[in-house]
């Protein structure tokens, strides 16, 4: 773990449950802000990769998924959070 999350582990320990939920909305609006960052910078037949071992070419861009075709000819729907262009 980077010294960054440890951290900020050790504060959040120090938390009550009020202070913990607006943490969770803090979060959540930035795991947001970063899903609609990336679905802003795909466009359909761009090559991207998502976890270990997943890349392929994006065929359709939902709200939050894309259905994108590996080289063997597979179709998969990935949310747009584990995506990254390869």
């Amino acid at each position: 773990m980077s010294k960054k999350i440890e951290k900020i582990a050790k504060l959040i320990g120090t938390l009550n449950n009020d202070d913990l939920n607006k943490i969770v909305e803090v979060v959540k609006h930035h795991r947001k802000t970063l899903a609609l960052s990336t679905k802003m910078n795909l466009s359909v037949g761009m090559k991207v990769s998502w976890g270990a071992m997943g890349h392929g070419v994006v065929d359709k861009i939902n709200r939050t998924r894309c259905v994108c075709t590996k080289d063997d000819g597979t179709r998969w729907t990935i949310p747009i959070t584990m995506m990254k262009a390869a």
